[in-house]
């Protein structure tokens, strides 16, 4: 009896996860911080003169961000190493790291530093709605295919016709399927948020003339 009443009490609470992945949610948690840590970032120059400068920007502007979103410090060589992997990914067809480096001597730091805060949001808003969608033992399987029911009542206007046309059942064997579509829709919403993004006084005063 124990057991059993131990396994109900474990046993995820399948609306509150359902409703925990609203788009206009996931955006509230993940994009905003980041949106915000980007834009309280004052950039004082637009081009570095060297390796030496190039790195030390891009770590002060990582340590900078991690900073505001989660409140801890991080180390410098963690800062780096994360920047660098990031540099590499999103500029893999302009030569990556050094890509970006070459760009910011040729006076497009800034555009290396949005690069960095758009990736670090991405990610978040990724590990948020995989940390939602794997909350559930993946041997429950009654759990999987309750919340897929729950999903589609809530979601299922936004699901394309490959994944319309599977029944409950295929949806919850193709768990990692519906995690990539929900990530896509979160993206999709975050345009939503634009109005709410904080603007810098360059871009008010251009609006403004």
């Amino acid at each position: 009896m124990a057991n059993n009443e131990e396994k109900e009490k474990k046993k995820p609470d399948l609306e509150k996860l359902a409703d925990d992945l609203d788009p206009d949610k996931v955006n509230e948690k993940t994009a905003m911080p980041h949106l915000k840590a980007h834009h309280a970032y004052k950039l004082e120059k637009i081009s570095v003169v060297s390796y030496d400068d190039f790195r030390e920007q891009i770590t002060k502007y990582m340590k900078h961000h991690h900073k505001e979103v989660y409140k801890t410090d991080m180390p410098d060589e963690i800062a780096f190493e994360r920047a660098r992997q990031i540099l590499e990914q999103m500029f893999e067809k302009e030569g990556g790291f050094i890509g970006a480096y070459k760009k910011a001597r040729q006076g497009r730091l800034g555009e290396i530093i949005k690069a960095l805060a758009d990736s670090e949001e991405q990610q978040h808003r990724v590990s948020y709605v995989r940390h939602i969608f794997q909350q559930i033992d993946p041997l429950d399987w009654d759990s999987h295919v309750d919340l897929v029911k729950q999903y589609k009542s809530k979601y299922g206007s936004l699901l394309p016709e490959s994944l319309k046309q599977k029944s409950d059942e295929e949806l919850a064997k193709d768990y990692q399927a519906l995690i990539d579509h929900h990530v896509g829709v979160v993206d999709k919403a975050k345009e939503r948020l634009k109005k709410y993004e904080p603007k810098k006084e360059e871009e008010e005063r251009r609006e403004a003339a």
